[in-house]
């Protein structure tokens, strides 16, 4: 099959139709199998029927400027915390630095204050403060992950209430294992 492009699909435009006939969409995996298309959901089940579907790719230079951040982190065992904060991105040689900080709270302890910093690329790869790969994020929302030995990092973006958007990590493993939900608004444009 050549590579193609349907119009509507599951309430995605646009999609691509790879030449192995695999079509990515949405959060969707559909396959062409003996000219039939069948449509699964990512068996990690974060999709959530109830959030809307993108229908465009974002870019970097829409992320830039100072965003208002609510985070709530769910471990598995123990109680949950919350973090508010902002984020902010900011041009940089070959993408936007992005720093993060805020108060975060936890049940039994003094509120403390806590930051991040990573930065995008271009093409929408996240770097760790030190330069490793971390992730990179699907223009159109969607999932990634990252592997941290010994512990599996899984992410969904959100992006279907741009300008706000939820991003979703799901961490499991040995050392850690929590739901950090974070929702992003916009404060400030550049």
């Amino acid at each position: 099959m050549q590579g193609r492009t349907v119009g509507d699909i599951g309430g995605c435009r646009g999609i691509n139709i790879a030449a192995n006939g695999r079509l990515l969409t949405c959060g969707l995996v559909t396959l062409w199998i003996g000219g039939a298309m069948c449509c699964a959901l990512w068996a990690n089940g974060m999709t959530s029927p109830k959030r809307s579907m993108p229908t465009e790719m974002r870019v970097l230079a829409e992320f830039e400027g100072v965003w208002r951040i609510a985070r709530e982190i769910v471990p598995d065992r123990g109680p949950p915390a919350h973090f508010e904060g902002q984020g902010v991105w900011a041009p940089a040689a070959g993408g936007l630095d992005y720093a993060e900080r805020g108060m975060l709270n936890m049940a039994g302890a003094a509120p403390m204050v806590a930051e991040r910093r990573y930065f995008w690329g271009n093409d929408l790869s996240v770097y760790f403060d030190d330069g490793r790969f971390f992730h990179k994020v699907p223009a159109a929302g969607g999932e990634a992950a990252h592997w941290c030995d010994p512990d599996q990092y899984h992410v969904r973006y959100d992006f279907g209430a741009w300008p706000r958007f939820d991003v979703i990590w799901r961490v499991v493993g040995p050392r850690k294992s929590y739901r950090m939900t974070s929702r992003f608004s916009r404060l400030e444009e550049p």
